[in-house]
């Protein structure tokens, strides 16, 4: 903790989706990923921030990468494509807290806490595509090894095995994990980046798994 990271981009989204599902939504749900401002003053539900809401001072115009693919698709197309805008546009109808307290939970938080302690990554509208602040690796690979346990957070554990110079072998801690998803949201979320691969924008980066 405190020791730092790298802003986690669009590998934050699927904890937007986890989100979305949890709150009984579907993939195939049409969302408006068209262009658009968001004038000074808009605000959204923010649950955990003091007066529940989340306001932006200046206007804001959210765009996807090359300033391209402004349409209304699913939330799964939407995952897929890797757009702001539908990223957004499914944030818009949930509480923005929502997606960090899930990220927070599977094992994601901020790699620069000025306290030392895990903290959630920032809340606010920008975090929904881009994560909010620095998150290091292993806490990335942690939150996505919880989507791939199917919910089941563990805590990252380095040691297999301890022995001395005499042989003596030294018990090592057990690790600790908790279901911290339900299993169809996390199985949800699994079919969804899937499509990333196949269908989406990693379809020329094959890598044989």
């Amino acid at each position: 903790n405190g020791l730092g990271g790298f802003q986690p981009g669009s590998t934050y989204k699927p904890f937007t989706v986890a989100a979305w599902l949890d709150s009984g939504k579907t993939l195939n749900a049409q969302l408006n990923g068209n262009k658009r401002t968001y004038p000074a003053g808009h605000t959204w539900n923010a649950s955990c921030l003091p007066g529940g809401r989340y306001a932006i001072l200046d206007p804001w115009t959210p765009i996807n990468y090359g300033d391209t693919n402004y349409r209304n698709t699913t939330v799964l197309e939407g995952l897929a494509q890797s757009l702001n805008t539908i990223t957004l546009a499914s944030a818009n109808e949930l509480d923005l807290c929502k997606f960090q307290q899930m990220a927070f939970a599977a094992g994601v938080h901020n790699g620069k806490s000025a306290s030392g302690e895990r903290e959630m990554l920032a809340v606010n509208p920008p975090s929904t595509f881009g994560g909010g602040g620095d998150a290091s690796p292993l806490a990335m690979a942690t939150g996505f090894a919880t989507f791939a346990a199917e919910g089941l957070m563990c805590e990252p554990h380095a040691l297999e095995s301890v022995k001395g110079s005499d042989g003596t072998e030294y018990p090592v801690p057990e690790q600790d994990c908790e279901q911290v998803m339900r299993k169809e949201v996390a199985q949800g979320v699994n079919m969804a980046t899937q499509r990333v691969m196949t269908n989406g924008s990693g379809i020329n980066l094959q890598v044989g798994v």
